[in-house]
């Protein structure tokens, strides 16, 4: 009987000191987690260009702002297969502004990530430009 009370001494012993542990583990967890911070979904957004017939524009310049409000900035030249990418975008709405010599340029809007390819057409035509007043 000695023996036995022994036993659940040593193992009420232990039970409390594993409690213990996973106590102090579990109270540690949340501070080393709330230092992580989460980094927004980044897409790839290419770019076609081609002409009416649908022949590749390459060297066709391609602005990229957006998404949303936030205005960002960004520029390409289309390669020998008419298409630029631009890497590391967020979600959201872009206006896509093309240009080539000898075209018209074109404008498109462009959702990512539902859209992560757009194709432009160029028109044959002189560029447009926009005059203030």
């Amino acid at each position: 009987m000695r023996m036995l009370g022994v036993m659940r001494i040593v193992a009420g012993a232990a039970l409390a000191v594993a409690m213990g542990l996973s106590f102090a583990v579990a109270q540690e967890t949340p501070a080393a987690s709330s230092s992580t911070q989460i980094e927004p979904a980044k897409y790839e957004v290419e770019v076609d260009v081609v002409d009416q017939q649908g022949a590749v524009i390459p060297n066709a310049n391609v602005r990229l702002a957006g998404p949303g409000d936030r205005g960002e900035l960004k520029s390409g030249i289309t390669g020998p297969t008419g298409r630029v990418r631009f890497s590391d975008q967020l979600a959201g709405k872009y206006m896509v502004q093309v240009s080539a010599t000898g075209f018209r340029t074109a404008k498109e809007i462009l959702d990512t990530p539902t859209q992560g390819v757009v194709r432009v057409t160029l028109s044959v035509g002189p560029p447009m430009i926009m005059r203030e007043r």
